[in-house]
């Protein structure tokens, strides 16, 4: 395990890519948000999504909530239906919202 700090004004680009790096080989990320702090893996990777798993011993059934970076990543994990349902993620993302689908 390694712990780096990261000035939010002025980011450690070589830390980013570490942490991307990281994330690329299927390991797991701890990261603050406003509220708490949050594991990070690869979605997409079933072993890293496992780590997290595991490291919170949370019970599979129990979903997990994922972060994206833009409209198209939502359209990669998620059914988002309609075409009103994608004029409303247009018209709200970016923003302090968050989307539930099912």
């Amino acid at each position: 395990m390694k712990i780096v700090e990261m000035d939010q004004n002025n980011p450690d680009l070589d830390l980013i890519d570490e942490a991307i790096e990281v994330l690329s080989s299927g390991g797991v990320v701890l990261y603050p948000t406003d509220t708490v702090y949050g594991l990070g893996a690869n979605i997409f990777n079933e072993k890293a999504v496992e780590k997290v798993y595991n490291i919170k011993n949370r019970d599979y059934f129990k979903p997990l909530s994922v972060c994206v970076s833009s409209i198209d990543e939502i359209l990669l994990i998620a059914d988002v239906g309609n075409h009103k349902t994608h004029e409303i993620l247009t018209n709200n993302l970016p923003g302090p919202f968050t989307f539930i689908f099912l």
